[in-house]
């Protein structure tokens, strides 16, 4: 660490400058060219890498994280096949040293980086030397990027961040439909084998893209923009990408992000409420009648009428297993080799079932990913763990709660209705310890210091 003369402050300093918007433009257009051929692969990863050098002594350094967010499965330094992730993480590294950083701003994201720390411990028994380093790497890269973005009170900083993560949205949906990176799976329910072709955009599971573009689904509802025509068509374009996943997560997860957004806006009458909650209703009983009746050929209709098929199954035949494409029945058995064994296992874990390691027991017995984050963090780190995650998860909510009941602050809502997203997908997805997929869930932003004082000053004036 060096000394506090040399040390510098990293203070709210964005300013626009023709420079730093250009390279940054090109930083979250060029990932969409990307797995082209070798030198636009090289071409790409020299654009990026200059970026994450240009910006490392400024607050924008930040703004890049959308583009690994979503990009970060397709993203290598060329030659060489390093993760650009990873050079990411370790250029977070640096700025710890360069600055200093405010790391005390919330209580989960203290409680979430004991519970990484105690999770990365037990993957160490299973992992290289070398993977583990990268783990410890996207630790300080977390807490790094939480205690920058959750403590900054800039909000034009706050507005680019949600807007270009909004662009890779589109920008990863593009690539999907453009390289035609499809998942495809088998409907054995019926007589004949039916191929279902599901689009992963940037992801290697469609389920994972899903719940990405449904965090950009509410961020694209809270923006404010002129031209409302362009809003509209840029949610409904938005949500058409979310259904080409396959996932029916992803819809009820943005009808849910609607219901939220229309309920709790206060700029919107309750009549209008009403009605546009009422046509929503019978949008989606339309929509489930013409899938179930449609004779179309679509293996689009074949997802989603099978999909449908597995809810209605579960609600009046009690077949979970079917609704879950059969994940239940996997987590079932997880749960049953836990609760197996001794409780020293039980309170400490020291099973690794996450997605870098997927050997040893149990998955040696199961023969299949659990497909749930908290199944993952129950089996790493035991009922110790589940608790601290837990308890962090309740107290990132709590804040995104109270800072929505906030005057003036347009970012408490979409950041609220984004974590409960994250929280429903990771019932179905196994995403720990990914710190790049962590971040959406323990983001707060600050709210601006002349709404913070103008909501003191009311709450004294009601007071009295």
């Amino acid at each position: 660490m060096m000394s506090n003369e040399k040390t510098k402050e990293l203070k709210g300093n964005y300013r626009e400058n023709p420079l730093d918007a250009l390279i940054l433009i090109l930083a979250i257009i060029c990932p969409l060219f990307v797995n082209q051929n070798i030198l636009i692969d090289i071409g790409i990863s020299t654009i990026l890498c200059f970026a994450m050098l240009y910006f490392l002594t400024k607050d924008k350094f930040i703004l890049l994280l959308p583009i690994f967010i979503l990009y970060s499965p397709r993203l290598f330094l060329y030659p060489g096949g390093v993760s650009l992730v990873n050079i990411y993480a370790v250029l977070f590294c640096i700025r710890v040293l360069i600055f200093k950083i405010n790391f005390k701003s919330h209580l989960s994201k203290n409680l979430i980086t004991i519970l990484f720390l105690y999770g990365f411990i037990v993957i160490a028994y299973y992992t290289s030397f070398y993977d583990f380093i990268i783990l410890c790497l996207g630790l300080i890269a977390f807490v790094t990027a939480l205690a920058e973005i959750n403590n900054s009170d800039n909000e034009k900083l706050k507005m680019h961040f949600i807007r270009i993560y909004i662009f890779m949205c589109f920008s990863a949906s593009f690539y999907g439909l453009i390289n035609q990176n499809i998942r495809v799976a088998f409907d054995d329910s019926l007589s004949s084998i039916n191929l279902m072709a599901r689009y992963s955009g940037t992801q290697n599971d469609p389920n994972y893209m899903a719940m990405f573009l449904c965090i950009g689904f509410c961020f694209m509802l809270s923006i404010n923009m002129k031209n409302k025509i362009l809003k509209c068509l840029l949610v409904i374009t938005l949500f058409i990408m979310i259904s080409f996943t396959g996932s029916m997560t992803g819809l009820l997860c943005c009808l849910l992000a609607l219901y939220i957004y229309i309920v709790f806006n206060k700029k919107i009458s309750w009549v209008k409420r009403i009605t546009i909650l009422l046509i929503l209703f019978l949008g989606m009983l339309g929509f489930i009648y013409f899938v179930m009746n449609s004779s179309s050929t679509l293996s689009l209709f074949k997802v989603y009428s099978f999909r449908i098929e597995g809810v209605l199954n579960a609600l009046f035949s009690n077949d979970v297993s079917t609704a879950t494409s059969g994940r239940s029945n996997i987590q079932e058995r997880y749960l049953e080799f836990y609760y197996n064994q001794s409780i020293f296992r039980q309170l400490f874990g020291g099973f690794c079932i996450n997605g870098y390691t997927l050997k040893g027991l149990p998955f040696t017995n199961i023969g299949a990913a659990a497909h749930s984050t908290y199944i993952d963090i129950l089996m790493t780190t035991g009922a110790l763990g589940f608790v601290i995650f837990i308890g962090a998860v309740i107290s990132s909510l709590r804040y995104s709660f109270r800072r929505n009941r906030g005057i003036s602050d347009k970012h408490g809502l979409p950041i609220l209705t984004a974590k409960l997203i994250w929280l429903i997908f990771a019932s179905s997805i196994s995403i720990f310890p990914s710190w790049t997929y962590f971040i959406i869930l323990f983001l707060n932003f600050q709210p601006e210091k002349k709404s913070l004082g103008k909501e003191i000053i009311i709450k004294k004036a009601t007071n009295n």
